[in-house]
């Protein structure tokens, strides 16, 4: 898994394992999941 991928199973409260399971066949953790990581993580570097 990616990075942001691994960030978006921690905000989200999923294990690795089972995040790692559902990628490539559901789009909200392929493409909704780590997009709402990413916003969250560039508004901390922002503040």
């Amino acid at each position: 898994m990616e990075r942001i991928h691994l960030l978006a199973a921690e905000i989200f409260r999923y294990s690795y394992a089972n995040y790692d399971d559902h990628l490539g066949i559901n789009e909200r953790f392929d493409t909704l999941m780590p997009r709402d990581a990413e916003l969250l993580e560039t508004a901390l570097k922002e503040e």
